[in-house]
């Protein structure tokens, strides 16, 4: 079995610091593997890209369960689950997140009562962008990025106060296109976030969120001191460059990412970057 650990980083943070981040991590595995007991004593939101075979939460006496594509859990402190991945075929992906104190920020909501785990639906993968931050910045600034790391964290439970529990045993992140002034700049984030892989326009964001073009050009500028098309190609280079890292072809990151191909793909990056993208590769591989 291939485990091939991304970036993974833990934080020393004392135990009464409150509500803090401690380890971060973004793996790929390949291969069938049954788990032992895996039992934490802070909380944990665990992310699978990939169907993932099955999970037990709780205790060997309860039913397995799907563990969906695309799909957050949450974890109270102490809570044991086990993951039987036997019957998974070709490599999965994942990432998560440790942190204690979560009850300081209401996620008791989520693990209150007979339920010991919460699934977040997350289909256009704003929990994995977040996850995967966090783990970039312990790779990157280690022991000195832990308030970076913080910031991910909070953006992550912010974005779970926007959770509503569904039919089908699952939360689902809700989604508001009326926004007043002041959230202008975190509305335009989320919907180019959310559309990411394909080609949007200034008049796109604008309709959703209800705004006209001038306004929303003039005062997001003012917000962020850039352009809603400039954190389109930012947020997009971004995902092209965890792909990369994913070891995704470029035919495929180019189909993907709604580029024409391979050469607008390489073009585009290399104009923002100012490196191919075999280039940022090998140097990112350099420094690891």
């Amino acid at each position: 079995m291939a485990n091939d650990i991304l970036h993974t980083f833990t934080w020393d943070v004392p135990v009464d610091a409150g509500f803090m981040i401690l380890c971060a991590a973004e793996h790929r595995h390949s291969g069938a593997i049954l788990s032992g007991r895996i039992v934490q004593p802070y909380w944990v939101i665990d992310y699978s890209d990939s169907e993932t075979g099955l999970v037990r939460v709780g205790s060997t006496s309860v039913p397995w369960i799907e563990r969906k594509r695309s799909t957050a859990h949450i974890y109270a402190p102490n809570t044991p689950y086990w993951e039987d991945k036997r019957g998974m075929e070709g490599p999965w992906h994942g990432a998560y997140v440790c942190f204690q104190h979560g009850e300081i920020a209401g996620l008791e909501r989520f693990t209150g009562g007979s339920q010991p785990f919460a699934r977040i639906a997350d289909s256009d993968n704003r929990i994995l962008q977040l996850l995967h931050n966090a783990a970039e910045i312990g790779r990157q600034y280690g022991h000195n990025g832990l308030w970076k790391a913080q910031a991910e964290l909070c953006k992550l439970i912010d974005l779970l106060q926007c959770c509503e529990y569904q039919d089908d045993d699952t939360w689902h992140i809700k989604t508001d296109a009326q926004v007043v002034d002041g959230e202008l700049a975190g509305a335009v984030r989320g919907y180019l976030a959310n559309h990411i892989d394909e080609p949007i326009t200034l008049q796109d964001i604008a309709q959703h969120i209800n705004v006209s073009t001038s306004t929303l050009s003039h005062r997001y500028r003012e917000l962020t001191g850039e352009t809603p098309l400039n954190t389109y190609l930012a947020l997009r280079i971004e995902k092209v460059k965890h792909l990369l890292r994913m070891g995704t072809p470029l035919k495929i990151i180019a189909a993907q990412m709604g580029f024409c191909d391979i050469y607008h793909l390489s073009k585009t990056f290399s104009r923002a970057t100012g490196m191919s993208p075999r280039g940022f590769l090998k140097l990112d591989r350099t420094n690891e």
